[in-house]
């Protein structure tokens, strides 16, 4: 799970890896123990909650990428422009 602190950590791309690796593990406890078995610290959520939790976890990483690459990609246009507005 994200932690607040951590959250721009690192690039986009290594906190999605990270995430999708959470993912992996979250559904690999829910296969071994039971999607509604429980971790004894958290009783109040069950595998299948940690799972959902990843998940969103790693889609809020995706949208960073994206808008990561949206940016990349604007910047990209800028400069594009302005080499075709160069007398040559």
């Amino acid at each position: 799970m994200n932690d607040p602190i951590y959250k721009n950590i690192g690039s986009p791309e290594i906190r999605a890896i990270e995430e999708c690796g959470e993912v992996i593990q979250a559904i690999t406890k829910g296969m071994r123990f039971g999607w509604f078995n429980f971790h004894p610290d958290r009783p109040e959520s069950s595998n299948l909650i940690e799972l959902w939790m990843e998940f969103e976890d790693l889609k809020k990483s995706i949208k960073d990428i994206l808008g990561k690459a949206r940016e990349e990609s604007e910047k990209r246009q800028e400069e594009l422009s302005r080499r075709e507005e160069v007398p040559g």
